[in-house]
């Protein structure tokens, strides 16, 4: 339950019902536990600001905006994982659903505020970091099974499709690269029989072109490589850097690297990152 707190309004009682899943609070509010045998309660301490989203109630976890609190002892903890999450659904035993980036995530709440992670979605780097350049950093991802580097500069973070994503910038919002941001997905999709080389001729589709092709060697692996203009880019057309091939422990799926939007004088760089690639035994 919440109870609201206004200056212009009067402390009144709200039940939140599953009705209310997604609401937004229009004043501030104070969370409130009722035990509902003996119609007693108690404050929890915890305050709910205006403008918040109210997601839903599961178990004894209360998921508002970017945070979830367990109910019986009032204690908090800060979603931080990125990209942050666009909807989240409460199931039942203290479960929740994510959706973030194209993608689906379950959070069991008790296991995770039993040990708080700061989830932040950020590859963690790798124990050994030689034979890089200097202000270089190798990170790993263990569910894709693959390692690269990047300049520290860079940020680098889980992506869909057991991929990656990284980006010259700081963050990596949901939204299309900034102005000047060199931004390098690399996914793991499922193809089939479908070979690399026909993965990327269906690239210049929708009035695109391959403005380059080649076949190169990345990872220990022969990979086909494109430069595409992408007509249907958005916010607006765009040139990217397109490498195919498949991983020795994922030989159901093809790697496809895109980077993209090819900003002047960049593609040095972004080949840099990219040679880098290797792969590894997921985890």
């Amino acid at each position: 339950m919440l109870i609201e707190q206004s200056a212009d309004l009067p402390r009144r009682l709200l039940e939140h019902g599953k009705g209310d899943a997604g609401r937004r609070v229009q004043v501030d509010a104070e969370l409130v536990a009722l035990d509902p045998r003996t119609g007693a309660m108690r404050l929890l301490g915890v305050k709910v600001p205006d403008g918040e989203t109210i997601w839903g109630i599961s178990g004894d976890y209360f998921a508002w905006g970017r945070r979830i609190i367990q109910l019986s002892t009032g204690r908090e903890q800060e979603i931080t994982v990125q990209p942050q999450p666009e909807v989240i659904a409460a199931l039942t035993l203290g479960r929740f659903v994510f959706w973030r980036d194209g993608t689906t995530e379950l959070l069991d709440a008790a296991a995770w505020m039993t040990a708080p992670q700061s989830w932040t979605g950020e590859l963690q780097k790798t124990a050994d970091q030689a034979g890089l350049p200097a202000g270089w950093v190798r990170v790993r991802d263990d569910d894709g099974g693959m390692t690269i580097a990047r300049p520290a500069s860079w940020s680098s973070y889980d992506g869909p499709a057991r991929g990656a994503v990284l980006a010259s910038s700081g963050l990596v919002p949901s939204t299309p690269p900034a102005a000047g941001e060199m931004r390098v997905e690399i996914r793991l999709d499922i193809e089939g029989p479908r070979g690399p080389a026909d993965f990327l001729e269906g690239l210049a589709h929708h009035g695109g072109s391959v403005l380059e092709r080649k076949t190169v060697q990345l990872a220990g692996q022969p990979a086909e490589f494109a430069m595409v203009y992408e007509n249907t880019a958005y916010p607006k057309p765009a040139t990217s850097l397109n490498w195919a091939l498949r991983s020795p422990f994922f030989p159901e799926r093809i790697v496809w690297i895109h980077a993209s939007p090819l900003e002047a004088g960049r593609r040095d760089e972004v080949e840099s990152v990219v040679a880098t690639l290797a792969f590894v035994a997921p985890r």
